[in-house]
């Protein structure tokens, strides 16, 4: 990674003093006052968790993550930051879901739009599927998130460390996050045909978000801020979902299906349609592999939810009760797929069917579905496929 002279002076004539990690080696930065021993990422530091709600001395400050939101974008615009609207979740023929506030400015990098000056502030909602695993068991993850993103063209190291300092006035005045406790990790951003030299901002193990000095194709300062991880940490609660809501469900810790409806909510609001290619299949993925959880819950209560909540951020093309007709329909064409399944294989039952009928589905995570369908057995299953045959 490469890092200008103009940076490091300034982070030294602010009291920031550079360190080697001694887990992952990475060079970071933190305060000469209170100097930390590691970079503070989760997998450096003892605790081997997010430790945030123990720096945090005062009582929890709840604030909802409209409310973040509309914090963050007026305090830059008070600092003559540009507001702009997001970029779609998908543009018709892409294939790729949006998953960072720098790609509202694809037309910008591919030479269709002109490049200036101009310093814009949005929030950018975003989906990443890699970490749907992780959304079950820890409670830390989302699939779809809010980007809270600042872009600025035509950008050398002098704009890099003026939004820098902006960025760190913004967590200290508005969300008052003590900036003493902070460590800034020096990272490489790397995304495709884009890549630059990335500042990590890290807070009692967690990471809040990232500045990157953009170096290919374009040049271009790159901010990106988690809402619901800035509101998480005001909120000093165990999960992320306390935020995201609603609280009823995430008090049973059914994060799993907060999660995939409310990501199914931004996808088919924003006018994704179910399907065998593209997007579409991305969806029926998403359905299949949550169909359990899924079955068992409110839909139409959580759908509503995260729709209102949604409209908060940006424009939902689908009315909320056709959002709530299509997923329905896709539960309900999963479920006949897996009972279609399993009945076909019985079709070349041979002498041993006589004892595989008085054998009992387990009840289970796969077979439930057939459970609530009145398929309790084998003999249950060929009576209902001899009626579809």
């Amino acid at each position: 990674m490469v890092f200008s002279e103009t940076l490091t002076k300034y982070l030294n004539e602010n009291d920031w003093e550079r360190s080697i990690c001694p887990v992952c080696n990475r060079g970071y930065w933190s305060k000469t006052y209170n100097k930390k021993e590691n970079c503070q990422q989760v997998e450096c530091v003892p605790e081997g968790e997010y430790f945030f709600s123990k720096i945090l001395k005062k009582k929890p400050r709840y604030q909802p993550i409209d409310k973040v939101n509309e914090e963050f974008i007026d305090y830059f615009k008070k600092l003559g930051y540009t507001e702009t609207t997001p970029r779609e979740i998908y543009r018709g023929k892409d294939t790729l879901l949006t998953i960072c506030g720098l790609q509202r400015w694809d037309d910008v990098f591919e030479g269709k739009a002109p490049v200036t000056s101009v310093r814009y502030v949005f929030n950018q909602p975003s989906i990443r599927l890699q970490d749907l695993e992780k959304v079950r068991k820890t409670g830390r993850h989302l699939t779809s998130f809010n980007m809270l993103s600042i872009q600025q063209f035509d950008a050398n190291w002098k704009r890099y460390v003026d939004v820098l300092d902006d960025l760190l006035s913004y967590l200290s005045d508005a969300p008052k996050i003590p900036v003493q406790e902070l460590t800034i990790v020096e990272d490489t951003w790397e995304g495709g045909a884009y890549g630059g030299s990335c500042l990590e901002f890290m807070f009692g193990g967690m990471e809040i978000g990232t500045i990157v000095y953009v170096n290919r194709p374009l040049e271009c300062v790159d901010v990106g801020l988690g809402l619901e991880r800035i509101s998480w940490l005001l909120n000093k609660s165990e999960s992320i979902f306390d935020v995201v809501g609603p609280i009823s469900d995430s008090e049973f810790k059914d994060y799993g299906i907060m999660d995939t409806y409310r990501t199914l909510t931004l996808m088919i609001g924003q006018g994704m349609k179910p399907g065998k290619k593209g997007v579409g299949s991305i969806i029926r993925s998403f359905i299949k592999d949550n169909f359990y959880d899924l079955r068992r819950s409110d839909l139409d209560r959580l759908v509503e939810f995260y729709y209102d909540q949604w409209s908060k951020f940006i424009e939902l093309y689908v009315p909320k009760n056709d959002v709530v007709k299509i997923i329905r329909s896709e539960l309900n064409r999963e479920l006949n797929s897996r009972k279609f399944h399993l009945i076909s294989k019985l079709k070349n039952e041979k002498e041993n069917g006589s004892i595989l009928s008085r054998v009992n589905l387990p009840y289970d995570k796969n077979s439930i579905f057939l459970h609530e369908n009145g398929i309790f057995s084998i003999d249950d299953a060929r009576e209902e496929y001899s009626k579809r045959f």
